[in-house]
């Protein structure tokens, strides 16, 4: 898939539809607020670490994978 600049929303957004999930789904199932989710995903704000982990474990995806880290 293509990615712009912001790989993070690009691949937050990629997770919620790889699941089904609109923004409020996923901030539920990432048990944050549908307005951090609506920033992450609108590349206005970029989450914390503990956030970050949220969202991974919400979503069902790798932190190295959310962002957009390459292996060698």
């Amino acid at each position: 898939m293509w990615e712009t600049e912001d790989v993070f929303a690009d691949r937050l957004v990629d997770a919620m539809r790889m699941r089904g999930l609109d923004q409020r789904a996923a901030a539920e199932a990432c048990g944050i607020t549908e307005a951090a989710m609506s920033r992450f995903v609108n590349g206005i704000r970029k989450p914390r670490a503990d956030t970050v982990r949220k969202l991974c474990r919400g979503l069902g995806v790798s932190a190295d994978w959310l962002l957009g880290i390459e292996r060698p």
